[in-house]
């Protein structure tokens, strides 16, 4: 676009002379010099009398070549000088989304609505918005009028069950899963969504084979073709891969020996650090890493699609607790009281993630407890808050080491824990764990009661308002009190927790 005598984007234009500037603007597009874009574009602007055509299409332009902040000048001006056309609020919008700038994208787009309530499209970036900050509600009314609109809008149906589910109206939104599913039958994001929408409801049976849509969760034979059924497990070499998250990973463990007893031999593709820990477990025949590219195999899967197979529906699940055995034992340690372990990250789920500072009345109820950090950093986190130092200590070992993790976990009285993968290493352990969840949880921990499915030894605090944590903590305080009086007692055993004396509250 740009030749020899085009002025360079560095070159600085004389104030005054819209078309120079025009021309310079052209010549930093074509070279991507994002300062003189910046530059070039607050000089033509600051002269004025530009067309508003040539306005759009230096905002279009700026685009194209991600120059956000750019683009956002050009709309800006473009809004200014008629307020009332349609589209360009929307633009504006979406631009300001991407600047992270919520506030004003907040008000652009309900001006966009203000203009043309039928600018679907501005309509579901506020839904999104809101759906981001937490305003589930008001996120659910837009998309639902969008569906409204165009009830042939697949991402909208999709957008708005996923609303329903993040506030555990999952029967809602696997219908409206259904309806983006109706209209494009190969929407894995609906697929996944409402397999997860089943699961967390309990209803295994369909969730199951549902699930098999998520990336890479087809079962495939020898020759990489896909397997819908198998009449049999028997004599079959099964290959079962690690799940993305590793809290998946540890559910689906559960599943390994469940093959093997079904006469398959079973290996397991997991990463390195975690084969310490399933070695002493004896889960599998055999295991490799995940990029191993030679696998002699008849039939390879992910975990959890192994259940769809194993026809694992029901209420119930297998093996409940137990299916970790760790050899390694930290050291024994000579304290009196309870020794309670705390893991309050849940990576991959900012919601999930307990904040250091509402555990105060937690962590300084009057009675014997000590408190060990399950984090490399999570003694750190209690340091930096004055009341909280000194009240928990690191444990022994690098936590980020399974092997390691489960030493510690198997060396305290009670686990609690954020909904990541310390609980559900703990509950596979069989380690008494009391899990702290907000509304809008994985759907491996369901949508209501005090217990779960998968592990027999985990209890569960739930939020009942999204957002705030002082029920389930105080609930918690009430029962690691209860708890701690009778940590002397001498029905109490090993530190596994298997016979303890039961909370109030719990069986």
């Amino acid at each position: 676009m740009a030749s020899e005598t085009t002025p360079t984007s560095t070159a600085k234009t004389a104030p005054g002379k819209p078309r120079d500037h025009a021309a310079a603007l052209l010549a930093s597009f074509d070279t991507g010099d994002l300062n003189a874009m910046e530059t070039e574009a607050g000089q033509l602007l600051s002269v004025g009398g530009t067309p508003p055509d040539l306005l759009r299409l230096f905002a279009m332009l700026a685009e194209k070549v991600n120059a956000d902040s750019v683009a956002e000048k050009f709309y800006n001006r473009l809004v200014k000088l008629n307020p009332t056309l349609p589209g360009q609020h929307r633009k504006l919008g979406r631009i300001q989304l991407r600047l992270g700038q919520r506030g004003a994208a907040m008000r652009t787009l309900n001006a966009a609505l203000s203009v043309d309530k039928t600018d679907s499209e501005a309509r579901t970036l506020l839904a999104g918005l809101l759906d981001d900050l937490g305003r589930q509600d008001e996120a659910r009314k837009h998309y639902r009028t969008v569906t409204e609109q165009d009830p042939e809008n697949a991402e909208a149906w999709l957008k708005l069950a996923q609303c329903y589910c993040a506030v555990n109206r999952h029967k809602e939104g696997i219908d409206a899963f259904d309806r983006a599913i109706d209209i494009d039958e190969n929407r894995i994001a609906a697929h996944v969504g409402k397999a997860e929408a089943l699961l967390a409801s309990g209803n295994f049976d369909q969730g199951w084979p549902e699930y098999t849509w998520r990336p890479g969760g087809k079962a495939t034979d020898s020759s990489g073709k896909p397997v819908s059924e198998i009449s049999s497990f028997a004599g079959k070499r099964v290959l079962l891969r690690q799940e993305d998250h590793m809290s998946e990973t540890v559910l689906g463990l559960r599943y390994a020996p469940l093959l093997r007893e079904s006469g398959a031999r079973v290996t397991l593709a997991v990463d390195r650090k975690y084969m310490p820990l399933l070695l002493d477990s004896d889960l599998s025949d055999d295991m490799i890493e995940p990029d191993a590219t030679e696998t002699d195999c008849d039939i390879e899967m992910k975990l959890l699609t192994a259940p769809s197979f194993l026809r694992a529906g029901g209420t119930t699940q297998p093996l409940a607790s137990g299916y970790l055995n760790p050899v390694a034992k930290s050291p024994k340690v000579a304290e009196k009281g309870l020794r309670v372990g705390i893991a309050l990250r849940a990576p991959g789920n900012r919601d999930e993630t307990i904040p250091v500072a509402r555990l105060r009345e937690v962590l300084t109820i009057p009675a014997p407890v000590s408190f060990i950090s399950l984090e490399n950093t999570g003694a750190e986190d209690f340091r930096s808050i004055n009341w909280a130092e000194g009240r928990v200590k690191p444990a022994t070992g690098d936590m980020d080491d399974p092997r390691q993790l489960a030493a510690a976990l198997s060396e305290v009285d009670l686990v609690i824990a954020a909904g990541g993968e310390v609980g559900h290493i703990a509950g596979a352990m069989g380690i008494r764990c009391w899990v702290v969840l907000p509304v809008n949880s994985n759907w491996m921990w369901g949508t209501s009661g005090d217990r779960t499915t998968w592990y027999n030894s985990i209890r569960i605090f739930r939020q009942t308002v999204a957002g705030r944590w002082s029920k389930p903590l105080e609930s918690l305080r009430k029962s690691l009190l209860t708890l701690a009086t009778v940590v002397d007692d001498p029905a109490m055993t090993s530190r596994t927790g298997s016979k303890l004396p039961t909370a109030s509250g719990e069986s």
